[in-house]
């Protein structure tokens, strides 16, 4: 009789709990529908306001070429400004288009566009134009418990539906942008995480430069927002990576900081010329 009541008693707890798990992920749902609907307000209201003037410009090689001139030159200033203070020696900027496909380093960088070498280390920058609400960075999983802020609960969501498909038990993360539409929200995944790929980037860098010079070369990644028409929403970014995200060039100059700080690197005028020669190596 007693063994009977366990199993009722039992039954009654899995099917509670699973009720319980039930209930979490339809609420999680209808937040992110009500979340979807109320972006689709607003953005109809802003048509109505526009006279449905919504447009979304590509953008075209002129226009890339112009932000990677001003980034150029926000770097020559800021670095500048690095070597009156005597934070640094010596520095020299590439652009991706200066290294040679055949170089060893190239794969590690193709999807960047700047590479700074310094006497304290590199600093490897990838531009970015945001045109619409951009989730960087989520993990595939279900919001968690006592996660409130309606961005993550919808960024995790969102990642975590796209990553289901592929019945995958990878951690994996995405960054994909929000388009809204006249009667619809749709998301738009990247092929590549930005905030993955740029970390991958500078281990494989440092690694390199580092079995090169045979001394520690500190490298940073720099994911930089030169023009932002959308806000950018962080999800799982890992405290004190390798990789930070800047907006604006304050917190550029930030990320510098913070990169001479604790940076372990300070290259012997040799050591600097050797990787510069790597660098411009055409093979």
């Amino acid at each position: 009789m007693s063994i009977m009541i366990w199993v009722i008693i039992s039954a009654l707890f899995i099917i509670v709990l699973l009720s319980l798990l039930r209930v979490k992920f339809y609420q999680n749902k209808l937040e992110v529908e009500l979340y979807t609907k109320s972006q689709l307000l607003n953005k109809i209201s802003k048509m109505k306001q526009e006279k449905y003037q919504f447009q979304t410009k590509e953008k075209d090689s002129s226009e890339y070429h112009l932000d990677l001139r001003r980034a150029k030159q926000t770097l020559t200033e800021d670095l500048d400004a690095l070597v009156d203070d005597e934070k640094i020696r010596h520095y020299r900027i590439f652009t991706t288009s200066q290294i040679a496909p055949k170089n060893t380093i190239y794969p590690f960088i193709s999807q960047f566009d700047i590479l700074v070498v310094t006497n304290i280390g590199l600093i490897l920058l990838n531009l970015k134009a945001l045109k619409a609400k951009t989730f960087y960075h989520f993990e595939g999983r279900l919001p968690l418990k006592d996660e409130s802020d309606i961005h993550q609960i919808v960024g995790h969501y969102i990642a975590y539906q796209y990553h289901n498909q592929f019945q995958s038990e990878l951690r994996t993360h995405y960054t994909f942008s929000e388009n809204i539409h006249e009667n619809e929200v749709t998301y738009q995944f990247n092929k590549y995480d930005s905030y993955e790929m740029a970390e991958k980037a500078t281990q494989n860098l440092q690694m390199h430069f580092e079995s090169l010079v045979d001394v520690p070369v500190s490298t940073i990644g720099v994911i930089y927002c030169a023009k932002q028409n959308g806000e950018r929403i962080d999800g799982d970014a890992t405290p004190y990576s390798q990789v930070y995200t800047c907006e604006n060039n304050q917190d550029f100059q930030n990320a510098l900081q913070q990169f001479v700080a604790t940076t372990h690197t300070n290259l012997s005028d040799a050591s600097y010329e050797q990787v510069i020669n790597n660098i411009e190596h055409k093979n």
